[in-house]
């Protein structure tokens, strides 16, 4: 399989206690991506709609302004 970097900028101390936690025994969590539920499935396709004809839905310059 291929590998690639991923490249992230952190403050200083959170990188050192990830440098400190990582040296002992590797990442402690299991990372996975989730499936998406019906909600999400529909949310992003009305804003896949939203991107496709932005002039059928109103836009807002500022969150105060909403």
């Amino acid at each position: 399989m291929a590998t690639t970097n991923i490249n992230m900028h952190v403050d200083s101390v959170l990188k050192q206690e990830a440098k400190a936690l990582f040296s002992h025994n590797g990442i402690p969590l299991e990372v996975k991506r989730l499936s998406k539920n019906g909600e999400t499935k529909a949310t992003l396709n009305e804003y896949g709609e939203m991107k496709k004809e932005p002039d059928k839905y109103k836009c807002y310059g500022a969150f105060d302004d909403l």
